[in-house]
């Protein structure tokens, strides 16, 4: 079972570099329904890090006039 989890989410993958739209939006949907099913681990593969921070934008001065 797991094996073919693994094989769907990289065909899935591999769809997303196809050149028709139509296919790319679908994949698109499918993995990200994916995603809180089954973990990004297993939907994108192992080896990810945290590209992004939560935070605040930092805040200009702003001089009262």
């Amino acid at each position: 079972m797991n094996g073919q989890i693994y094989l769907c989410c990289y065909q899935l993958l591999l769809s997303v570099r196809d050149t028709d739209d139509d296919l790319v939006v679908l994949s698109l949907n499918a993995l990200a329904t994916l995603v809180p099913v089954l973990g990004g681990d297993i939907v994108i593969g192992e080896g990810r890090q945290q590209l992004f921070s939560r935070g605040q934008p930092k805040v200009c001065c702003v001089v009262a006039s």
